[in-house]
């Protein structure tokens, strides 16, 4: 299991805000929070955009927000795919 809080010190180190995730994957600021304290865990599509964002954070912990959302906003179905 994720250690609950990790994505909320990705998100925070990189300057962007629950929002800012929330617009990006056409979600809730209110679901980034459930997501971020481990109360409910995000599926379908919305959850692999917002997995895209997070693993994009750990892929590079100094990644840049305006760099994130302009990668969010080219490629708005970021995330892991189904192979089956």
């Amino acid at each position: 299991a994720a250690r609950t809080g990790l994505a909320r010190e990705l998100r925070r180190s990189a300057g962007l805000s629950q929002d800012d995730i929330a617009r990006a994957i056409n979600a809730t600021a209110c679901a980034v929070s459930l997501w971020e304290r481990g109360r409910r865990r995000p599926s379908g599509k919305t959850g692999r955009r917002y997995l895209g964002v997070i693993t994009a954070l750990l892929a590079d912990d100094n990644i840049r927000q305006d760099a994130l959302l302009s990668q969010l906003a080219a490629a708005p179905d970021i995330g892991l795919r189904s192979t089956g």
